[in-house]
């Protein structure tokens, strides 16, 4: 893909109190994603850092929105015979034009000038309810709907925006997300120089914090292309 557009990407993560890190991300120029691995079954982490590299190298090709739509069976043939299963949220970002991605509760906000523009609804039972005006048990939040695996469950949703330079995009899984307020990560996202200023509040933000699951967040900040940017974790 060609543009003058490029994703300036930075992410962490924390083991929180789980004896493994089943997190994973991946972000750089033009796509960033983060993959959730279900629960600490065999093969979790190995199928989100599987989903995050394919999402990533889905984007690096010329693509159409059939071929976002297919990606969960595309992505299944690739991982056939294979243990685990995975959440995962991103965006890719093609000239202008801004794609978002998400299966399962990992979640994505799309901030701009200290106003979120849009963020993703987690596909777990809550959300579900939550849809039709029901109040879901507290129990729901842990009962996906949608997941990655050799047998798909659920469609991703795909929306499509448009990208200006300044744009935040914070991907984040869930376990980030009961670290901090939506309102406070907008907030933040909107103060930082760039996408290593926004990653380095929102980690003070929650230092004190240990989570219960694994924790992983990715800023992906839109600016006009200059040099190569972005960073691909170990």
């Amino acid at each position: 893909m060609t543009g003058g557009l490029v994703f300036d990407s930075r992410g962490s993560q924390k083991l929180g109190s789980r004896k493994s890190q089943n997190d994973s991300f991946l972000c750089g120029e033009t796509a960033a994603f983060v993959a959730d691995g279900m629960g600490n079954a065999d093969g979790a982490r190995a199928a989100a850092d599987a989903a995050v590299r394919y999402y990533v190298d889905l984007a690096e090709r010329e693509f159409t929105p059939d071929d976002l739509l297919a990606a969960p069976e595309h992505f299944a043939s690739t991982w056939a015979g294979m243990p685990g299963a995975t959440t995962l949220a991103g965006a890719i970002l093609d000239d202008t034009r801004l794609w978002f991605i998400g299966h399962g509760d990992s979640i994505a906000l799309h901030v701009r000038d200290g106003e979120l523009l849009s963020r993703s609804i987690p596909h777990n039972e809550a959300g579900r309810l939550a849809s039709m005006g029901i109040v879901a048990p507290a129990s729901a939040a842990n009962a996906l709907t949608r997941a990655l695996s050799a047998e798909p469950v659920g469609v991703s949703d795909i929306r499509l925006s448009r990208a200006i330079p300044g744009d935040t995009v914070v991907l984040m899984t869930d376990g980030f997300a009961t670290l901090a307020r939506i309102a406070d990560i907008v907030a933040i996202s909107s103060r930082g120089r760039d996408a290593a200023d926004v990653r380095d509040a929102l980690l003070q933000l929650v230092v004190d914090n240990v989570p219960d699951d694994n924790a992983t967040f990715v800023v992906a900040r839109v600016m006009e292309r200059t040099e190569p940017t972005g960073e691909t974790p170990a």
